[in-house]
């Protein structure tokens, strides 16, 4: 398959510095039809990219992790979408009763796109505390607002509703079953050389490498369920193909229709 200009613009953008470095994969239901790297994956220390190498994932874990974790507790009947999250907890029942489950995933549920709680200071087992003093949420279903608060809250409900971590409901029920074994929380020092660095911090003095750039989710020691994935292109696509695939999938065909469909 040609992939020439989609490689081209890749190229420009990494010789304009627009970005230092990339990996393209391209896959069909049964196989991974390209896979090419780009550029650097640590320009300091010009270590070049390999389609190997593990990213911050940043959002994607909402989809990755958070949003297929809710659709595996859909399917086993733990969770329905029009529970009110205030169901789960009753911190948020005076304010945000009216917040569904289903709300949540399509971002409909009127939360800003973010509450810095780095910032405030606030722990990750005080967050449902926090959120539940949240005066300015807009009504449910007014419109679309991007917000990280609401798969922070999911997050917080697969681990309510599991009784084990995020990272490690994730890695049993997801990353395990689809050989994603580059997948992962907090990759450990060992692994720094194999990451891809993101942004330079001043703070720092040098680039953020192998850490959360995420400022909430590296406050709440890493995994959060709006970011703190770690992943490479080969097992996203591994992810990305249990949804198209009929056979040896981790969700059941009338999940996948549901998420196509509300999601």
């Amino acid at each position: 398959m040609s992939l020439s200009r989609v490689e081209e613009f890749i190229e420009t953008a990494v010789h304009n510095k627009e970005l230092p470095g990339a990996v393209l994969a391209v896959a069909n239901a049964k196989d991974v039809l390209y896979c090419k790297a780009f550029g650097m994956a640590h320009t300091e220390l010009q270590i070049p990219m390999t389609e190997q190498r593990i990213f911050d994932c940043a959002s994607l874990t909402k989809v990755t992790v958070t949003a297929s974790s809710i659709l595996l507790l859909l399917e086993q009947g733990f969770i329905d979408l029009d529970d009110s999250i205030s169901y789960y907890f009753p911190e948020l029942k005076l304010i945000h009763e009216e917040v569904k489950i289903r709300h949540l995933l399509t971002h409909t549920s009127g939360f800003q796109a973010e509450i810095k709680f780095y910032k405030e200071g606030i722990a990750y087992t005080d967050v449902i505390e926090r959120i539940g003093k949240e005066t300015g949420r807009k009504n449910v279903e007014q419109q679309v607002i991007y917000s990280d608060v609401n798969y922070i809250l999911l997050g917080k409900l697969i681990e309510k509703v599991t009784g084990i971590s995020l990272a490690d409901y994730a890695s049993k029920t997801i990353f395990q079953p689809l050989r994603m074994h580059n997948t992962l929380f907090n990759p450990p020092v060992q692994l720094q050389g194999k990451i891809a660095a993101t942004e330079y911090r001043t703070y720092l003095k040098k680039h953020q490498w192998g850490e959360v750039h995420d400022e909430n989710a590296l406050h709440f020691g890493g995994v959060s369920g709006h970011a703190g994935l770690f992943s490479t292109a080969e097992d996203l696509t591994k992810f990305a193909q249990s949804f198209m695939k009929n056979k040896d999938s981790i969700f059941r065909e009338h999940t996948k229709q549901l998420a196509k469909q509300s999601f």
